[in-house]
């Protein structure tokens, strides 16, 4: 997550016309220097006064131990309660108390102080109480919004930081690198990222583990030897933490903002989370669902399965790619490249996070302008479907739901009737 103010030296601002030197990380002067050693001493005073009074306050401890911090939400004051289950026996509180990590566990109000609907969910699909909640490092209250998550992720949550961006003939190249894990198991702690400017209207962008192949999707998809000359889109990176947000040049709108939530990307678990440039979204087939998706929590499952559509159910395909409609009447798309089995969730924000249980993170974004712009330059990726036959035009049975052998006579019989041509097996 970021702050909602930018420092210019964490920032590379790359433009799609501009020939850009290498991308340097900004470096520490001697007046930063300077302060930071009067941090330094100031910090080493301040922890002998804390140390005395925690050391006054364990003499005087109360029975019962609450520890409770406020988060401003509006003109809402709401309290958020960790309570020791041993709260009748204050050595073993005490003794728990020590055993926590509070530099992960506990928040100040601004790190929790997050709008209900822009929460980015820390349950990950599991029901958990607020003492797993804070011990994964989250954030809890259960007070705000019945569909919002109740333990969610702070905004200084840890993350990637990029550790060098280099130009290439294509785009852009770099490393990026994680120095705290996550509650996953096999956190990948460095990964590899490329930005190519493919075309005008398409930009392809992929995370990769650098020291080991991971599962790819084996399809040919188009390859470009050198940066497309003109591109509708600018690209822009943050560094601390990594983020990559994508604008359509003409307006400057936002199409696509990583840095809205912290990056995972584990051996068995990936998640990226971005923004979405409006609430009118189609896709993410395929489910029971309206044309345009409810952004208010809906979570959408990709994990193909033969049976008879339903709501709120995943279905036969999986096709992880969305069109957006613009406010002007401008349309963009989104394509992952991926077919582990993974979920989509989407809020009010509105945003949306993409969830997966392998593979890469290969992402292809679409400029358009208009929708139909947007669906061939998604299948000049995945390839263009056949011209069916004239002949296979026709009349079609389905196979499915014939529960006995009086049932399909029957339906042979109705075929006769109505004249419909039937091929018989000689």
């Amino acid at each position: 997550m970021v702050s909602q103010h930018f420092e210019a030296d964490e920032w590379a601002l790359v433009s799609g016309n501009e020939e850009t030197g290498p991308t340097r990380l900004p470096f520490v002067t001697t007046p930063r220097m300077h302060a930071f050693a009067a941090f330094k001493y100031g910090a080493i005073l301040l922890s002998v006064i804390l140390g005395a009074v925690i050391t006054y306050h364990n003499c005087s401890a109360p029975d019962s131990l609450v520890i409770s911090r406020s988060i401003n939400l509006g003109a809402t004051k709401l309290g958020q309660l960790w309570q020791s289950p041993n709260y009748r026996n204050r050595t073993a509180t005490l003794e728990t108390l020590s055993k926590l990590s509070f530099n992960k566990s506990y928040h100040s109000a601004s790190q929790c102080d997050i709008d209900p609907n822009g929460r980015f969910d820390c349950a990950f699909n599991e029901l958990i109480d607020m003492k797993k909640c804070q011990a994964r490092g989250c954030c809890w209250n259960p007070e705000v919004n019945a569909l919002s998550p109740l333990c969610f992720l702070p905004s200084n949550y840890p993350s990637y930081n990029v550790d060098y961006l280099m130009p290439t003939s294509t785009g852009f190249t770099g490393t990026l690198s994680r120095t705290e894990k996550t509650l996953f198991l096999n956190d990948i702690m460095t990964l590899q990222l490329n930005v190519i400017y493919e075309t005008a209207g398409r930009l392809h962008f992929t995370l990769k583990d650098p020291r080991s192949k991971r599962y790819e999707v084996p399809i040919d998809v188009p390859k470009v030897t050198k940066r497309a000359s003109t591109q509708l889109y600018t690209v822009k990176f943050s560094f601390r933490p990594f983020g990559i947000i994508i604008q359509r040049k003409s307006n400057g709108l936002v199409l696509l903002n990583t840095t809205v939530g912290p990056l995972f990307y584990a051996d068995q678990f990936l998640q990226i989370s971005t923004s979405l440039a409006s609430k009118h979204i189609s896709g993410l087939g395929e489910h029971m669902t309206n044309l345009v998706l409810n952004v208010n929590w809906t979570q959408l499952t990709h994990w193909n399965r033969d049976q008879g559509p339903r709501p709120n159910a995943n279905l036969y395909g999986s096709h992880p790619f969305y069109l957006v409609m613009e406010e002007d009447g401008s349309a963009h798309g989104v394509f992952l490249l991926n077919s582990n089995a993974k979920d989509i969730l989407l809020q009010p924000t509105p945003a949306l996070t993409w969830r997966m249980i392998g593979g890469i993170l290969d992402f292809y974004v679409f400029l358009g302008p208009d929708p139909k712009t947007v669906i061939r330059q998604y299948m000049d990726v995945i390839g263009y479907p056949i011209m069916p036959p004239y002949w296979s035009l026709g009349f079609h049975l389905c196979r499915w739901g014939y529960w006995s052998t009086n049932i399909t006579r029957q339906v042979v019989e109705n075929m006769t009737k109505a004249n419909m041509p039937q091929v018989r097996e000689r």
